[in-house]
């Protein structure tokens, strides 16, 4: 592919766990070419270890490592400050992704992204998950929560309808994604939560948008204490299924 094709800038927060490495990894072995992977260290405790994760990486894209002096992810903040406050560096058009340290990309995520939005016509768009275990162990196919304009999630009701998009699956133009920062000043667990909060302001203002229908990014489940468990996916899975005749579920494709 030529470097003329759009630029994708994927923005990664880290703290330099062992995940970090698959999560670069990943990135470099995209089929899409024009990709730009820019690493933030949140901290300056975490710099040396994420400088040596880098260290080890076959480069083919661009990385850019940046690190901020102190923490902005304390205080249940986890990544959300570097995804609101990133976009804004930016000073040239392009697309962004977000990926966090601990999920990954199978190699085609990008190049499904970028045919989605030129084959639809649409002004962004979102890749569907698959679930795995904490270790990386295949779990199943998220087919209940990170559904966006397909179904509500299976947590949903009447009375509180629930969507959700995952952080890491978006594909979207750095001019949009400016306008809506201030959903990220919200810590993990806040009601609503930052990414549904960012999902339903992004959904309403541009509504123009699809999914590839592809399940090309790789979600590690219980990260952290407070995170769901794969019995969550597994249950919510079985009732989604109970939804349609046969139990096929339209977007198991």
């Amino acid at each position: 592919m030529s470097l003329d094709l759009p630029k994708v800038v994927v923005i990664t927060a880290t703290v330099g766990t062992d995940y970090l490495r698959q999560c670069i990894e990943s990135v470099q072995s995209q089929t899409y070419s024009n990709i730009e992977h820019i690493i933030v260290c949140d901290g300056s405790d975490y710099w040396k270890k994420t400088l040596s994760i880098l260290e080890t990486i076959l480069i083919t894209k661009k990385i850019i490592p940046m690190m901020i002096p102190w923490n902005s992810g304390a205080n249940r903040y986890i990544c959300h400050k570097i995804y609101a406050s990133i976009p804004h560096l930016l000073h040239e058009p392009c697309y962004v992704s977000f990926l966090d340290e601990d999920n990954y990309y199978d190699s085609n995520h990008i190049e499904g992204m970028m045919h989605t939005l030129q084959e639809k016509k649409c002004e962004w768009t979102y890749s569907l998950r698959k679930i795995l275990s904490k270790e990386g162990t295949y779990i199943c196919r998220d087919m209940c929560e990170s559904l966006g304009k397909l179904s509500p999630t299976w947590i949903s009701s009447s009375v509180q309808p629930d969507f959700l998009i995952d952080t890491s699956c978006y594909l979207i133009p750095v001019q949009i994604l400016r306008k809506f920062s201030e959903c990220w000043q919200r810590p993990a667990r806040a009601n609503p939560e930052g990414d549904r909060y960012f999902y339903q302001f992004i959904s309403q203002v541009f509504p123009k948008f699809e999914c590839t229908l592809q399940y090309t990014v790789n979600y590690r489940v219980d990260g952290r204490e407070d995170s769901v468990k794969q019995d969550f996916f597994l249950k919510g899975n079985e009732i989604m299924k109970q939804h349609y005749s046969n139990h096929s579920i339209p977007w198991n494709v």
